[in-house]
């Protein structure tokens, strides 16, 4: 509201350690297991209305980064860098 911080749809249960806007939703990612009441294992997506797991190949492994190329969303986990394939939502 421009005056104080909220949490979005519940919060996230741990550490936050990047957001990031990509097609109009945020992206965030770390070391959390739920977002809100979904299980999202490290990578979860607010639509401006709910949360929504994006990958869920990668639970409970911690996405510590990601970064957009060519209109492509790429996840770094443990120090390797991974583009998920369609089925995660991301590309």
């Amino acid at each position: 509201n421009g005056a104080q911080f909220h949490d979005v749809g519940g919060g996230l249960n741990g550490d936050v350690t990047r957001l990031h806007i990509y097609n109009g939703e945020l992206y965030a990612c770390g070391r959390f297991t739920m977002a809100g009441s979904i299980q999202v294992g490290g990578i979860a997506k607010w639509n401006g209305t709910q949360w929504q797991s994006v990958c869920p190949y990668f639970a409970n492994n911690g996405i510590s980064d990601f970064v957009v190329i060519n209109n492509n969303l790429y996840l770094l986990l443990n120090s390797f860098v991974i583009k998920p394939k369609i089925s995660c939502l991301i590309c």
